[in-house]
């Protein structure tokens, strides 16, 4: 961490206090904390990226979109679903509009968001986002692992075992290749 300090104090002094190239760094810092479960500091972090790369790139650029997905995933953790999902549709209207329906960037999302409904009870939303996750990760093996898994686990929660069965063997069969 000390080492990402020093590295926004250099480009504080190279570049002034709105460079994207800083954003970015705060955005690492907030991935950091993220994972140490520091949630309300890597908010800090996310936040000041934010509202940086808002500064530089306008609104809906595509740098903003996973620093909204980020703050999501704070959100998600700390059981504030409502605000997660605004997150998520956020960062996902961004990459649609720069990217496309159909683009593997986008899968990453629409897992989270089938996480969010799920968490929520929502069984049939979740797995339709699980599905266009899924149709997204084409090409990507640990992510397809990781989302059919994630059907497994949804359809062993709604007691379809059979289902069950078949996401968790395909997810071994692919998590082999």
């Amino acid at each position: 961490m000390e080492q990402y300090q020093r590295s926004i104090a250099i480009k504080l002094k190279a570049y002034g206090p709105d460079h994207p190239k800083i954003a970015a760094t705060y955005h690492q810092i907030g991935n950091i904390l993220e994972s140490q479960g520091k949630y309300e500091e890597a908010m800090e972090q996310y936040q000041r990226s934010l509202a940086m790369k808002m500064k530089a790139y306008g609104p809906d650029h595509p740098k903003l979109a996973a620093t909204y997905h980020q703050i999501g995933n704070v959100l998600h953790r700390q059981g504030k679903y409502e605000e997660a999902m605004g997150q998520y549709q956020r960062s996902l209207a961004i990459m649609l509009k720069a990217y496309g329906p159909d683009h593997p960037k986008i899968a990453a999302t629409y897992h989270a968001i089938g996480n969010v409904l799920h968490r929520q009870g929502k069984y049939e939303e979740a797995m339709e986002q699980y599905e266009k996750s899924l149709m997204n990760s084409q090409g990507d093996h640990s992510g397809l692992v990781k989302i059919l898994i994630t059907k497994a686990d949804l359809s062993k929660t709604e007691s379809k075992f059979e289902d069950a069965a078949k996401f968790y063997s395909l997810a071994l069969t692919i998590g082999h290749l």
